[in-house]
């Protein structure tokens, strides 16, 4: 077997969607803190280029967008 597929096994999920999954949680506790840099500024020190790419996966994985979040954590 492939390294994705004992991965995906032990982990449950490939290896693309645990990473976006650390991604989302990190920048969740960052807009979470009631000094949070600006929803593009946290999208970028996640690792992602694209402010609409960020939010796009955000949402996926959170239910709700990185601006509301922010909204409700403050």
């Amino acid at each position: 077997t492939s390294l994705a597929t004992r991965f995906r096994a032990i982990v449950g999920a490939s290896v693309q969607q645990y990473i976006t999954r650390v991604r989302v949680n990190l920048a969740a506790s960052l807009l979470e803190n009631p000094n949070r840099p600006s929803v593009a500024a946290v999208a970028e020190r996640v690792g992602y280029r694209s402010e609409t790419a960020f939010s796009r996966a955000f949402t996926r994985e959170m239910g709700v967008t990185p601006a509301k979040l922010a909204r409700i954590g403050n």
